[in-house]
């Protein structure tokens, strides 16, 4: 019977086997390698010797362990190693305490080289000789240290002489750094130009010539020869080809002066030297073939990637000045005659390249001969400028005349020297044209508000001749018609009384009128002969209210003032400061209804000097607000109301707030009332206070009667 297993969340084990190669694949190839290349070098060192002709062991170390310091496999690599050299030697022959001692040694030579590399080069990437001298350095201090570690116990164990073992060493253990490791370390920036062809060639020639040189019999010092080889590799040949040429020159001539080919071996023979010398003799050699070619090569790297970069460079620019059609792009050499014409050029200039390039002078484009000055030109930028910006006027190849905006720039050398001229151009001429018209567009609207500032002047002069003309005989006026009313001309009936009361007020209105006229023109004009002092504000404003009181105790509306505890010091003129607190004031008394209360108060708040007046009046309509402080201007419910004015009041109250660089605040709701607020700057205290009026120290008064 078939059963049914109910659904639930599916378990899936991981597998170990597909994880182990990234993560042992490096240390287990690196061991295996070294175990390998290290017991073929140390078990067919010469007869006698007690160290290894080439120690490759000691570059395949040094490459592995920069494999792994990229990829943070450090330790599991240096393990890998210390076991692959401890097993190579003890396979080789060696006792298992000079395996051990030799392992430890070995390891020295990649931590040190590869530490002091990544602290100069953090990538670990050679790409200039510079970067090869450095591992140079580097791989010298290594292998001197693993040389002095490792000459204890060949000295102690085997018997050997130190100074001939670190002869040994040291050259052995340098070359196969300088030979193997660059494989880890390259990185190329451009392809090698040679082809399969000439690789193969190379590489045949190179390996038959050092097969020669290395040949049994061969006691001629030829192994120079390799090294023209191998330069001819560096300069055309990819880094792995080149790479394996080196590792093949090193591994053909440690094979066969093994064996006793060569000239190394014939010379040892033959002079009967110590075996150790004919592998100092190897190493040299092998040890000047990387430092030969490496340089080179890396050399030749970078010359193709500096190529590269300037033939990017220069497509780039042919493409830029191609496509650059509505800018002229010309360039021309020191004598001005033209080198270079764009598609730019020739649409602002109406000429094709080939009936330019070469055959004109770049200033004959001007159309006056008297600017076609080359040195006039270039005179600024040969001082030290860095352009030269004119506008030129040309004439096209079509005969229409064009006005090309310009900028000229020298053409300088890698040791700035001049090597001729850059000229850059722009056809502006509806711009030129379109500058022009604003230009004249602006001087007329500059004359016009002058006209206008003039016609200004004339009328405030006007109104302020006209308004000291009136007061003179409206005052006599006045002063008659109160001797008249006192009866010092004789009794009065009823009905002259009542004509001359009425004389009276309307000559007082005018004379108001006249007044805020003289006023307000002397406030326009920022008149010399305003008072400006330090003051203190509460003085100004009860003196305003002590003039408005009157009105206020006729209109039966109290006048309530709160003018602060302490000084309130501004800078201003006392008349235009009490005139304003008479205008704000008497507009709320006058807009107020009878057994109502007009609010005065005085404060400072945030560096300023506040003045508030409320009332509880007829308000004002919110749209109207914003016109207030016109001249002349009169809401529409004061008209209904037929509330006696002259609109001037608050326009006053305007010019001399922004005459005191203060400002002024309205709120108003109609049928609620209006709240003014006068803002002025706030002076510091001196430490004697300005002198205040007797009444200013009240907290509050109130003025008037209820």
């Amino acid at each position: 019977m078939q059963r049914t297993v109910p659904a639930g969340p599916a378990h899936v084990i991981p597998s170990s086997a597909p994880g182990w190669a990234p993560v042992w694949g490096l240390p287990l190839a690196a061991g295996l390698l070294v175990l390998l290349v290290g017991y073929l070098a140390a078990a067919h060192r010469p007869e006698e010797s007690s160290v290894a002709l080439w120690w490759p062991v000691a570059g395949v170390s040094v490459g592995a362990y920069a494999v792994a310091w990229r990829r943070q496999q450090r330790l599991t690599v240096l393990a890998a190693l210390a076991l692959g050299v401890f097993g190579a030697e003890l396979v080789a022959g060696y006792s298992p305490a000079a395996s051990l001692w030799l392992a430890l040694a070995n390891i020295a030579d990649p931590v040190l080289c590869i530490g002091l590399l990544s602290r100069v080069l953090p990538d670990l990437r050679l790409r200039d000789a510079r970067d090869f001298a450095r591992f140079c350095t580097a791989a010298l201090a290594g292998v001197l240290a693993t040389a002095a570690i490792a000459a204890t116990p060949v000295h102690l164990l085997l018997e050997a002489d130190v100074w001939t073992v670190m002869r040994a060493v040291v050259p052995s253990h340098l070359s196969a750094v300088l030979v193997i490791a660059p494989l880890a370390l390259l990185a190329p920036r451009r392809p090698a130009p040679a082809g399969r062809v000439e690789t193969t060639v190379q590489v045949t020639t190179l390996v038959l010539v050092t097969l020669w040189v290395f040949a049994p019999g061969q006691d001629l010092p030829f192994t120079f020869l390799c090294i023209g080889f191998l330069i001819w590799g560096a300069a055309r040949v990819s880094a792995p080809v080149m790479w394996s040429e080196v590792v093949l020159v090193a591994v053909i001539g440690a094979v066969t002066t093994t064996w006793g080919w060569g000239s190394y071996a014939a010379a040892v023979t033959a002079y009967r030297l110590p075996p150790e010398t004919m592998a100092t003799l190897l190493d040299v050699m092998i040890l000047g073939v990387p430092l030969a070619v490496w340089p080179l090569w890396l050399a030749m790297d970078v010359h193709r990637a500096s190529l590269a970069e300037v033939r990017e460079s220069r497509e780039l620019l042919d493409s830029v000045l191609e496509g650059a059609t509505g800018t002229a792009i010309v360039g021309a050499g020191l004598d001005g005659t033209i080198t270079s014409w764009n598609t730019g050029a020739e649409r602002v200039f109406g000429w094709s390249a080939p009936q330019v390039v070469g055959l004109r002078s770049v200033t004959a484009l001007r159309t006056a001969p008297a600017e076609r000055s080359l040195d006039a030109l270039v005179a600024p930028l040969l001082a030290g400028r860095a352009w030269v910006d004119q506008d030129w006027e040309c004439s096209r190849a079509d005969g229409r005349q064009v006005t090309v905006a310009v900028r000229v720039t020298a053409r300088r050398s890698a040791d700035d020297a001049v090597l001729g001229w850059i000229v850059v151009g722009e056809d502006v001429t509806e711009k030129r044209r379109t500058e022009r018209a604003l230009q004249d567009a602006l001087e007329r609207e500059r004359q016009a508000v002058q006209r206008l500032e003039d016609l200004d002047a004339v009328k405030t002069a006007f109104v302020q001749s006209v308004s000291h003309e009136l007061r003179t005989p409206m005052t006599s006026v006045l002063g008659y018609t109160d001797m008249l009313m006192e009866e010092r001309a004789g009794d009065l009936n009823d009905r002259q009384r009542r004509m001359l009361t009425s004389v009276a007020r309307n000559g007082r209105r005018l004379l108001t009128l006249i007044e805020d006229l003289l006023l307000l023109s002397r406030v326009e004009q920022r008149s010399p002969t305003a008072v400006t002092e330090r003051l203190d504000l509460r003085t100004s404003v009860q003196r305003g209210c002590e003039a408005v009181a009157p009105q206020a105790e006729s209109a039966s509306v109290r006048l309530a003032t709160g003018l602060g505890p302490g000084p309130t010091p501004v800078i201003g003129d006392p008349d235009q400061l009490e005139r304003l607190t008479v205008n704000l004031v008497g507009n709320a008394v006058k807009f107020s209804p009878a057994g109502s209360t007009v609010e005065v108060s005085v404060a400072t708040r945030d560096g300023e000097a506040v003045l508030t007046v409320s009332d509880r009046g007829m308000g004002v309509p919110e749209d109207e607000v914003a016109r207030l402080f016109e001249r002349f201007f009169r809401s529409s419910n004061a008209q209904r109301a037929e509330v006696q004015g002259s609109g001037l009041g608050l326009a006053i109250v305007k010019e001399v707030v922004d005459h005191h660089d203060g400002q002024v605040e309205v709120e108003s709701a109609e049928g609620v009332g209006t709240t003014v607020r006068v803002r002025l700057p706030l002076q510091a205290p001196t430490p004697t206070g300005p002198r205040a009026h007797p009444d200013s120290t009240r907290a509050d008064t109130t003025v008037g009667t209820t």
